[in-house]
């Protein structure tokens, strides 16, 4: 598709009503008189028992409500969410295709790829943590240096994100010249080099916020005459003039004192990314355990089931518009517009809709955050042989 253009708009719907919620609203007992197409076999309070409750009240209750003016709004962590997935999406990428490495971290990816590819992906990892302080957790790319627990100390790429800018903030990368090592407490240890004269031994924190390096201690050497001179200073600067000399300073024994309170962070390899499936969609039958109703038809069966394998958190159902097509036919644009919102669903809870399937192009989707802490994007589409549902985490191709 190369271009394809996805829009997400804003739109005020209905707030979530739970199941239980409806029995309250409703105050009866639910499935006495009503027709046996219009029953739902459900556990709704998860105590493992089945209840009964009558479709055409809960589809009333839910309806009803539809317009009362809530809207879907994304989480304070959405944008976050969304903005780290396509950069994890980029760099998963450049492991499964070929693309050009010009973007914040070819230094520390380029040889990764270039040799012994099918290794290095299986030793490169990704993980979320606060080094900063702020509440709010950086992206970590990094190497999986013990496979047993797929940890690693060496971050090699980071990424923090700015609620204040909405924007992505590169923070800093590795390579072979220029390690940074994470610390226990978090702090940064940077050492790089240049050759044997020169050399660089960094100690710096990340700043609340900005995410700007705060210099513990910053040492590095050049060449003067027939000896190698080293400097201080806690700026980060490479400027002799701003800095003190030190005499007779042993690096590899400094180095060695800084790294022995080395931290550990814990990955989660990049070649497993998005290949869980935390979600199964099915046309209702049977009994299941519901946590959530929404638009839902008379007919049970025409209902769609939303299951969650494993616990998943901002639950978006979304219709789909809009969509146009280049003059070969392919789509090349569409919006998506949510319609409903679910906070979270544990695993085997399920969200039951009622869903129109068109004949050939799909009309809904679902987005919501995976246990990794990665959004994924589902378009619902229908088999046209069996009517089975099918979610398409590629997209409208």
């Amino acid at each position: 598709m190369g271009n394809l253009k996805h829009t997400i708009k804003t739109a005020a719907v209905s707030s979530v009503i739970t199941a239980s919620a409806v029995l309250s609203v409703c105050g009866i007992v639910l499935g006495s008189s009503a027709d046996a197409q219009n029953l739902f076999n459900t556990d709704v309070n998860g105590d493992g028992k089945t209840d009964i409750m009558d479709l055409n009240i809960v589809k009333n209750v839910v309806l009803n409500n539809e317009n009362n003016g809530a809207a879907v709004t994304e989480s304070e962590d959405s944008d976050r969410i969304a903005s780290y997935t396509a950069v994890l999406n980029y760099y998963y990428q450049a492991y499964n295709d070929p693309i050009e490495l010009s973007e914040f971290g070819s230094n520390w990816l380029t040889p990764r790829i270039s040799e012994n590819k099918a290794e290095n992906f299986e030793k490169t990892g990704y993980a979320f943590r606060d080094l900063n302080g702020d509440g709010t957790p950086e992206l970590i790319i990094g190497e999986i240096e013990d496979t047993k627990d797929n940890t690693g100390s060496i971050p090699g790429i980071v990424y923090s994100y700015s609620k204040e800018k909405n924007e992505i903030i590169e923070v800093f990368e590795s390579w072979n010249r220029n390690r940074n090592i994470l610390l226990s407490d978090n702090s940064i240890v940077n050492i790089g080099s240049n050759g044997v004269s020169s050399s660089v031994l960094g100690h710096f924190v990340l700043e609340s916020g900005t995410c700007s390096k705060k210099y513990k201690s910053f040492v590095f050497s050049e060449p003067k005459g027939d000896k190698i001179v080293y400097y201080t200073n806690t700026t980060g600067e490479y400027d002799p003039e701003k800095s003190e000399t030190i005499e007779n300073y042993d690096f590899e024994k400094a180095a060695d004192e800084l790294l022995a309170s080395k931290g550990k962070v814990e990955f989660k390899p990049l070649s497993e990314y998005k290949k869980s499936k935390p979600l199964n969609a099915a046309a209702f039958s049977g009994d299941i355990k519901v946590s959530a109703f929404f638009r839902l038809f008379d007919d049970a069966g025409r209902n769609t089931v939303f299951t969650a394998t494993e616990d998943i958190s901002s639950v978006v159902l979304y219709d789909i518009t809009d969509i146009k097509f280049n003059d070969e036919g392919s789509i090349m644009e569409y919006t998506s517009v949510p319609i409903y919102k679910v906070p979270e669903l544990k695993a085997g809870e399920s969200l039951a809709a009622g869903l129109e399937y068109g004949d050939v192009l799909p009309c809904n989707s679902i987005c919501f955050v995976d246990s990794n802490g990665v959004m994924r994007y589902y378009v619902i589409t229908q088999s046209g042989f069996d009517g089975s549902v099918i979610l398409n985490e590629e997209g409208l191709f």
